[in-house]
């Protein structure tokens, strides 16, 4: 998450287990936007597992500007990290 942080130019935000808050399943929710990151989710084995451990983590993070982010959905804390670090090396 460190390395997140220094590389962002704009906000970061970290989002864990949303869907408690509404009462609702990870499935209830995730269908419940339309959002295209939540599309892109459901149609994922991260989404089966994420169903199965009744988790969702959501990590949006704005490198360069306050106006483009990219958003990472998934289950476990790490590898959601590790995605977000990936995506910031692809699109320096």
């Amino acid at each position: 998450m460190k390395e997140l942080i220094e590389r962002c130019k704009a906000g970061i935000y970290l989002t864990i287990n949303p869907h408690k808050d509404e009462y609702k399943t990870v499935e209830q929710y995730c269908k419940s936007y339309y959002d295209s990151e939540f599309i892109t989710f459901r149609e994922t084995e991260d989404y089966k597992k994420s169903i199965e451990l009744d988790t969702i983590i959501k990590l949006q993070f704005y490198p360069r500007t306050p106006v483009g982010s990219y958003t990472i959905v998934g289950y476990d804390l790490d590898d959601v990290i590790k995605q977000g670090i990936d995506m910031l090396n692809r699109n320096e």
